[in-house]
């Protein structure tokens, strides 16, 4: 974690003298953070926030600060910009970048790209759904699982945002929307009596139940870009949903 840190040029700021009055004052005024909820619980937020205020006075530095918190989007500080997504703003730096370096270009041919494979990419999402659905262990029920027919499924893939750069390649992260009805088989609890000797359940009888899901998850994708020429540009999929599985509940 530290290399990374260092690679980065990451800054550790260390926690600053600061005056306590203006905590308190904001803090008896209901100005932000304290302007909602339990108060009390808002003073970490209070003193990391002029901390980072009173480094970025000390260095005569701005800093980006990434929040989706409501109140913290409409702070206003000479030294502060707030950024409500992180995502954005790290496409936005990197297309800049690559503008600077006048290889625009790339960019577009990366976005060519991801449209002419769009999908065949959400034909892929559509067969990880359809292997995560195919797994009985899916399925949280204490009930058995006899048998699952998929009656229909929708995928679809999100724009992209790019995430990192290299000479060779790019990072992309996009979301897909999957929503699918499936046909479970389980045994019926109706039908179920109780073994005293295995104590256990045992059911004479099964029944369809219809489940209809809607899934946003996260993609993660590679454009190769190499040097070679455009006739070798390719991607594909690196990651779906953080390589975690789906987890149902009947």
């Amino acid at each position: 974690f530290k290399t990374r840190l260092d690679r980065a040029k990451c800054v550790v700021a260390d926690y600053p003298t600061v005056n306590i009055r203006q905590v308190f004052d904001k803090y008896f005024n209901d100005e932000f953070p304290f302007s909602r909820g339990d108060k009390k619980h808002e003073f970490p937020d209070a003193f990391a926030l002029l901390s980072v205020e009173t480094w970025c006075k000390d260095n005569k530095a701005k800093c980006h600060v990434f929040s989706t918190d409501k109140d913290l989007l409409q702070y206003k500080s000479k030294h502060l910009i707030i950024v409500d997504s992180y995502e954005r703003f790290l496409d936005s730096k990197l297309r800049r970048i690559e503008i600077e370096k006048k290889r625009k270009e790339r960019i577009v041919d990366v976005e060519k790209l991801f449209e002419k494979n769009k999908s065949l990419l959400e034909d892929v999402i559509e067969e990880w759904l359809y292997s995560q659905i195919g797994d009985e262990g899916a399925f949280h029920s204490y009930l058995d699982i006899h048998n699952v027919d998929i009656v229909d499924s929708v995928i679809e893939l999100s724009e992209f945002q790019i995430v990192r750069i290299t000479n060779d390649d790019m990072q992309l992260d996009a979301k897909a929307r999957i929503s699918f009805k499936i046909e479970i088989e389980i045994d019926d609890e109706s039908t179920g009596w109780y073994d005293d000797e295995d104590k256990e359940w045992h059911y004479t009888d099964t029944e369809v139940k219809i489940l209809e899901e809607q899934y946003v998850i996260p993609i993660s994708l590679n454009a190769l870009t190499p040097m070679a020429g455009k006739q070798y540009l390719s991607i594909e999929i690196d990651e779906i949903n953080n390589g975690k599985d789906l987890h149902l509940s009947i």
